[in-house]
């Protein structure tokens, strides 16, 4: 990525378990050798969904294909774990991520990893767009324990969950809003390296979004399909030459993004006290 200029991440404001400590002390690591521990090249890797080998019914969720995942990851396989085993728990409760798409939880899983692996290469803070049940927003904070990761999220029943999930799991650095971005864009943005967005809206519809979200140049990184890609260059969204990086099975559009030109001429609102100091906390 080589975009690495801040570790923290401040947020602008115009106008005014045990079981987690013994999972956070196996995770402990130099942070100069995470990228290459996570992004290790064996066991082989899980592809994406329908080309997965094992037989599963809807509304099961393949333990096999998530233990080759958790494999691959072995600095935060005890957390990622921890956490799937926190989703599928809570959402026998309340629906935060749909039952009938649990055979594609490997994958989703494996790919939110992989995005918190390339942000591993240049650390640096983060905002996650529609952050939804926690993905990708959960797994890049436990990659990444040294920088700041703000999760929005409009669903006060998913928000909920990742306050939880953060508290038993440790994750400190992972920051959670319940407010819907366009709203919170309006008098409020973020000082952070990168803007990341995963199955929340049209590309074209994130690169604005993200701009009035942020207050300095930072990376956008979304997930797409090769089906997008094709898609996507021909309504000059994106160019394939310049605006992909993939690693493995996963391809990522990465652009350099600008804050927005309207910030400047943004009415001043008053301050919502939004943020806290403890992470995982309500902002």
């Amino acid at each position: 990525v080589g975009h690495s200029r801040r570790h923290h991440c401040r947020f602008k404001k115009y106008g005014s378990g045990k079981l987690a400590g013994d999972m956070r002390a196996g995770a402990t690591f130099a942070a100069c050798a995470l990228p290459h521990l996570l992004l290790r090249t064996a066991p082989p890797c899980v592809g994406r969904p329908a080309m997965l080998s094992y037989a599963v019914r809807p509304g099961e969720v393949d333990q096999a294909a998530l233990a080759a995942v958790y494999a691959r990851f072995p600095v935060v396989a005890d957390l990622a774990e921890g956490y799937v085993k926190a989703l599928l728990k809570y959402n026998e409760g309340t629906n935060i991520y749909s039952q009938g798409a649990y055979g594609k939880l490997p994958f989703h899983i494996h790919d939110s990893l992989t995005l918190g692996a390339l942000i591993a290469r240049a650390p640096g803070s983060v905002v996650d767009l529609g952050s939804g049940s926690g993905l990708p927003a959960v797994l890049v904070a436990l990659s990444n324990p040294g920088v700041s990761v703000w999760s929005v999220e409009s669903k006060g029943r998913k928000t909920a969950f990742l306050r939880a999930v953060a508290a038993e799991l440790q994750i400190t650095n992972l920051h959670v809003l319940t407010i819907n971005i366009v709203e919170l864009s309006r008098a409020q943005a973020f000082d952070v390296s990168y803007v990341t967005a995963k199955a929340f809206k049209p590309l074209n519809e994130v690169i604005p979004l993200a701009r009035k979200a942020i207050i300095a140049r930072a990376r956008l990184l979304v997930p797409v399909s090769e089906p997008q890609i094709a898609e996507l260059a021909g309504q000059k969204v994106l160019d394939p030459a310049t605006d992909l990086e993939r690693i493995g099975e996963f391809t990522y559009f990465s652009r350099d993004i600008d804050a927005s030109d309207r910030r400047l001429g943004r009415t001043v609102v008053p301050a919502v006290h939004l943020l806290t100091d403890g992470g995982g906390g309500e902002s």
